[in-house]
């Protein structure tokens, strides 16, 4: 009979260490469960802070090019806005007086040298074989619609039947303006250094008919 008490004790035992045991082990295993899901949650954070730091630094880096661009478009607006004069009293500029001018047997063709710089060429024949040539550069005034230049060159041109030609330089040193009428379409030429075309009038007669240099 003590036999039987003391084996039942054993078991019972037994059967208690087994339960703390299992439940010892449970309880572990949710502990690992929650560190784990923990662990889970605060990777996930931290890669949603990421991502969040990375979206507003792109955006922060996109504001930037935005702003720089928009500068290099002011920059260019106003580079484009400058590059010919235009009076707010006239409105107008280079483009409004270019074009060939004629008067008799003399040719004014204007053309542009880049912002208010102007290429003048006159060519005024006196026969089939010979012409005066006027090489000018001068500057176009917006406020009063004129060219004013100094360092004129003309020279004296004969031109053979074979098409050669041969040239005197007479000076280099001619000066002078050229004064429009809008209204009108037409110039005045004053030859400061020989008042070559005194009481002419010009009459545009072609807008594209300039030459370049």
């Amino acid at each position: 009979m003590k036999r039987k008490v003391t084996l039942l004790l054993t078991v019972t035992t037994f059967i208690a260490a087994a339960l703390c045991s299992c439940g010892k082990k449970e309880n572990d295993d949710k502990e690992n469960v929650t560190v784990s899901t923990t662990l889970e949650k605060t990777t996930e954070a931290d890669d949603v802070e990421k991502q969040g730091d990375t979206t507003t630094a792109t955006s922060e880096t996109v504001t930037q090019q935005t702003k720089e661009e928009q500068e290099e478009v002011t920059t260019q607006a106003v580079t484009d806005t400058t590059t010919e004069t235009v009076d707010s009293e006239t409105g107008y500029t280079v483009q409004n007086i270019l074009g060939t001018y004629v008067c008799d047997r003399a040719t004014i063709m204007i053309s542009s040298a880049g912002g208010d710089a102007v290429n003048v060429d006159i060519t005024w024949g006196s026969s089939a074989f010979s012409s005066a040539e006027w090489t000018i550069t001068g500057t176009f005034n917006s406020s009063d619609t004129s060219i004013a230049y100094t360092n004129g060159i003309l020279k004296y041109v004969e031109y053979a039947e074979d098409g050669s030609s041969q040239e005197e330089i007479v000076y280099t040193d001619g000066s002078g303006s050229f004064i429009f009428d809008m209204s009108s379409n037409s110039l005045r030429w004053n030859d400061a250094k020989e008042n070559a075309a005194e009481g002419m009038v010009f009459e545009l007669v072609n807008i594209n008919g300039t030459i370049g240099r």
